[in-house]
């Protein structure tokens, strides 16, 4: 996010290879989805794979 003259935060757009630049920087981040009663935001570690982003996920939740 850049802030604008009013110091309000405001949302910037990223193309696939700004937000893969990033990615390939970390390890451990959040995936956000709605899972029918609202939006859930979980941790995970994840591996960025050639032009893919890769991460562990369970059944169970657990």
């Amino acid at each position: 996010m850049a802030a604008n003259s009013s110091d309000e935060p405001v949302l910037e757009e990223l193309d696939r290879a700004e937000c893969m630049k990033l990615l390939s920087g970390g390890s451990i981040g959040r995936v956000a989805f709605d899972d029918g009663e609202g939006p859930t935001v979980v941790p995970v570690n994840y591996a960025v794979e050639g032009d893919s982003v890769i991460f562990r996920t369970s059944a169970s939740g657990g």
